[in-house]
């Protein structure tokens, strides 16, 4: 049976996930310890580091596209990219919806 989606390459050739993940891991843990410990001096700081947070997102949705559309065939590229944009669109959704509750508990935490 084909399949319209990259298989996992990176899962089965890499022994670590994509390059990207790494670094927003990093920022939520800094993030997080920030709100429990308040040591950041300055909000400018913050916003510094979403940005170079916004930064990595863009940069794994273009790897993302680009390995679509290197990874699979003509007829199951299109369809493939859908799936991609549907995910994504989802992910975004169910985060926001995620971060009404989580907001609550973190501003109690502080």
């Amino acid at each position: 049976m084909a399949t319209c989606l990259p298989s996992h390459r990176w899962s089965q050739a890499q022994p670590f996930p994509p390059l990207p993940l790494h670094p927003q891991c990093l920022n939520l843990a800094f993030l997080l310890a920030d709100v429990w410990l308040s040591f950041l001096p300055s909000i400018y700081l913050v916003f510094l580091i979403i940005l170079f947070e916004g930064l990595l997102g863009g940069a794994a949705y273009v790897n993302t596209f680009y390995n679509i559309a290197q990874e699979t065939t003509d007829k199951h590229r299109e369809f493939a990219m859908a799936a991609a944009c549907i995910s994504d669109t989802l992910g975004i959704s169910l985060s926001g919806i995620l971060a009404l509750p989580l907001h609550d508990f973190l501003c109690h935490l502080s």
